[in-house]
């Protein structure tokens, strides 16, 4: 294991800890701070990246469009003819009332992080995702997703204590409360099946979170109170397959990357390297139901 610089918190078990046979030694190692992997120091402060600032804001403002449709106008949104970056064509906009869909979908698959300077090996662990999805015609074929999604993740790995040499496993899990927003483009291959190709960006905000240690005979589950950020910030790639069920009603299947751009440690400022990013890579399945037609221009 490779030593980290020593700090006043890191893991800070709640009162009330479940333990069974020896987990005692393990208690006794997490105070240790040889091994310690995550730390909060006095005066540590949370800043978001000009980045971040700057993506949030511009898909805040693209939810704006889906909120106007949501509060049923007569004319809820203004009829745009073209889309333009500088002087490019980008879409063709021809309707005058988007289409609007609603569903929902859930997924599993396998989680594992970026992680630089810890004393952790990382291998692949299950994750699941459950969530509802809007649907807003953007133009053509470019479709505008706002989803709230319940995503839970985990990391695993397996360690040795060096002066003893026995093998012991961490597993930490994550709970999040996410709101992908992205846009996608699809399009028909015949009468029943459309393909998609979607890119966009999905913030967290963490919910639970804990560690459980293991030597095989015994295990300690320790909840984590310090030391993780309250927000993580993923760029959101997925590719997806959707199959009509009849004029309105439609089930599709999505592959989906996260690419985690926030390190999950707090860190005091400064030349601290440690870095945990987290990445996952699921398989979602959904159902969605048209609930506006979309209206074309004569």
């Amino acid at each position: 294991m490779s030593d980290l610089p020593d700090s006043p918190d890191s893991f800070e078990p709640k009162k009330n800890v479940t333990c069974t046979g020896g987990a005692e030694s393990f208690l006794l190692m997490i105070e240790n701070p040889r091994t310690r992997v995550m730390t909060r120091q006095a005066g540590a402060t949370e800043e978001s990246t000009p980045v971040e600032v700057f993506l949030l804001t511009v898909l805040l403002l693209l939810v704006t469009p889906v909120i106007a449709v949501g509060e049923g106008r007569s004319d809820p949104l203004p009829v745009i003819d073209t889309l333009l970056v500088g002087d490019s064509l980008l879409v063709q906009i021809d309707s005058t009332q988007p289409q609007f869909r609603l569903g929902g979908f859930v997924g599993g698959g396998v989680t594992s992080a970026r992680l630089v300077a810890l004393p952790l090996t990382p291998r692949l662990a299950p994750g699941f995702a459950v969530g509802v999805r809007s649907e807003l015609e953007f133009g053509g074929p470019l479709f505008f997703l706002f989803e709230l999604e319940y995503n839970r993740r985990a990391l695993f790995s397996e360690n040795s204590i060096s002066s003893t040499g026995s093998i012991f496993t961490q597993e930490f899990t994550f709970s999040y409360l996410q709101f992908p927003l992205l846009f996608q483009f699809s399009g028909p291959i015949n009468s029943a099946v459309r393909l998609s190709a979607g890119f966009g960006a999905t913030p967290g905000l963490l919910l639970s979170s804990s560690q459980r240690l293991s030597d095989g005979v015994s295990d300690t589950i320790l909840a984590i109170e310090r030391g993780l950020q309250q927000f993580d910030f993923s760029l959101d790639m997925r590719l997806g397959a959707e199959f009509n069920l009849d004029a309105k009603s439609a089930t599709f299947i999505e592959l989906r990357y996260l690419f985690g751009l926030q390190n999950l440690l707090i860190l005091a400022p400064g030349e601290d390297p440690r870095i945990w990013n987290s990445r996952s890579l699921g398989l979602t399945f959904g159902w969605i139901y048209q609930l506006q037609r979309p209206i074309y221009r004569e």
